[in-house]
């Protein structure tokens, strides 16, 4: 495959993603990911002195790292309507940029992709913007692709509130 139809089918991959999540389809957004798939969202640590860590090599701080099982237990709950951080449901839009495949030879139909995601959740009469990096591992698996890793790193320092949506 050449590069640009990879970037294409990556990217499009990518898009809809985004949508699942802004619709809340979330079950079929589970189904992106391989049954041994890890997730992970991070944001970054600032040292004693204050100064943000630099981004090439930022020191993170975990608020999530889940499997299948877990993640779909989020999902699960967040259908329940008893998650009531998200009752009644925020409304979000997701941005996804600058993809960057890293590795386009692999034999074995993993690629190492990264990208910018920005998400607005609008909740009641706020709105939240969230920022980052996601950096994925992909699979390529027969009719299209399965997330097999995902850490997304937030550019925020301190979060601007409790996360109760879906990186």
């Amino acid at each position: 495959m050449a590069d640009g139809n990879l970037q294409h089918e990556i990217e499009q991959f990518y898009y809809r993603e985004a949508e699942l999540l802004d619709s809340r389809r979330l079950y079929e957004w589970l189904d992106l990911f391989s049954d041994d798939c890890s997730y992970a969202l991070a944001g970054r640590l600032q040292s004693a002195a204050g100064a943000v860590e630099p981004p090439s090599e930022p020191r993170l701080i975990y608020h999530a790292r889940d499997d299948k099982q877990f993640l779909t237990l989020r999902v699960k709950r967040l259908d329940t309507g008893f998650a009531h951080v998200e009752e009644p449901p925020s409304f979000t839009r997701r941005i996804v940029g600058n993809v960057q495949i890293e590795n386009k030879d692999r034999p074995d139909g993993r690629y190492a992709v990264s990208a910018n995601v920005m998400i607005v959740q609008f909740r009641e009469t706020a709105s939240t913007l969230f920022a980052g990096r996601r950096n994925d591992e992909l699979l390529r698996v027969e009719g299209g692709w399965r997330i097999a890793s995902r850490v997304t790193i937030l550019d925020h320092v301190s979060l601007p509130r409790i996360i109760s949506i879906l990186f």
